[in-house]
């Protein structure tokens, strides 16, 4: 499998969002993406419910959001 190459975060990136996707077998994924729509992180693991997946994706949120805000 290939290398994946991540831009870091800016203040710019604000607000990031917090977006759920359904998966073909009935799973889902949260997907965090930039203001410009780009994503910026989709969980690796699959979740049974969109509950389970917002409540993964929350604290992933906050942790990129308080990085983009340090990074000038």
């Amino acid at each position: 499998m290939g290398k994946i190459r991540r831009r870091s975060l800016h203040k710019g990136d604000l607000p990031l969002r917090l977006t759920i996707a359904a998966e073909a077998n009935r799973r889902f994924r949260y997907v965090i993406l930039r203001n410009d729509g780009t994503v910026v992180q989709t969980s690796s693991a699959t979740f049974a419910t969109e509950a389970e997946a917002q409540a993964a994706g929350t604290p992933v949120l906050r942790r990129r959001s308080l990085a983009a805000k340090l990074t000038p």
